[in-house]
Parts: structure tokens; sequence; C-alpha cells
């Protein structure tokens, strides 16, 4: 009666895991899917809208965990000032150790979907240096979820979704004006 009663509400999707498969079509086409990993060892599963997701090892999370670290710190600004001088091999560290082993899997995606884990939640993939005055969110769009599979129980992300947006900038939250 208890399973009748859950198919007749719609109830046996909740404690479902979609599959790879139910993932991986609601991805759009130009997108990739990376579900991080962190243990002892950093991996990134990489999910493409077609073909066979790809594990990429990143190497030991002691090592990642300090570069994205020291990236934050040195990048990181308040009031428009920066907290202390990044040197380009600390953004250029962060990149080798965390981008570039995806590179080829991540080709060139329009959308990258992150599903971080660890201390990868605190970073903003795209603000990632490419080069010198270049970032990885000047060629990609970022979408943050928490768990990989809801991708496959909300509707699919759309490329160039069109709507209003809010936008504040250059707020300064140091100035004691009356």
């Amino acid at each position: 009666l208890e399973r009748e009663l859950n198919r007749h509400l719609g109830m046996q999707d909740i404690m479902q895991t979609p599959t790879m498969e139910v993932v991986q079509n609601s991805l759009p086409a130009s997108s990739v899917l990376i579900d991080f990993f962190v243990g002892q060892q950093v991996y990134a599963w990489v999910l493409k809208s077609s073909g066979k997701p790809q594990l990429v090892h990143l190497g030991e999370s002691d090592a990642m965990r300090n570069a994205v670290q020291e990236f934050l710190r040195t990048t990181a600004t308040r009031g428009g000032k920066t907290l202390s001088t990044g040197s380009e091999s600390t953004a250029t560290a962060l990149h080798s150790l965390l981008w570039k082993p995806l590179q080829e899997q991540i080709a060139d995606a329009k959308i990258v979907v992150i599903s971080p884990d660890s201390f990868l939640c605190e970073l903003p993939f795209g603000v990632i240096p490419t080069g010198p005055t270049s970032f990885l969110l000047e060629k990609h769009r970022f979408v943050y979820h928490s768990d990989a599979t809801r991708i496959a129980a909300q509707a699919k992300i759309q490329p160039n979704r069109q709507g209003a947006i809010l936008a504040i900038g250059d707020v300064n939250y140091y100035s004691h004006e009356k």
C-alpha cells in the first residue's frame, strides 16, 4: 500500500539518485561538469553532455590546499585594496595544479558546472588567471552546485538565458557618510 501511495503521489523519485546518463542528459551540448573529490588526494570526475566520464587525478590535497589558500590570501581584496601582493607564481602554481590537468577535457566548453568539495568550495574558479591579464571567466561561464546530481532535478541549464539582472558595484563599505 505504501509503495502504491508513493507511486501515486510521485514520491518514488525523492530518494532515488539520478544515474550518470540522467545527469549527462541534463547538460547542454556546450557544457562540462566537474565533480571534485578531496581526500588525501584530489580527484575530479569530468562529464560532458556525451561520451564517457573521465577521472582526473589532481595530486595531493595538502599541496592543492596550500596553493588555493595562498592564491586566495594574495588575491583577496577588501574595499578595493589588495590584502597582500600576490606573485605571478602563486597564480601560475594554482593554474598548473588545478586547471591545467583538466584543460584537455574541458576544451572549449562554454559552461563549466563545478561541484566543489572541501577547501575548493572557497575558490571562485573564474578568477584563476590564464595569463597576465586574462582569467578563466573570460572563456567559460561557471555554474556551481553543491551536489552534481541536483542538475537532473532542475531545469536544464540554458547557455543563453535571458532575463533581468541586479548588479551592484563600486560599494565603499568603509565610507562613514551620514
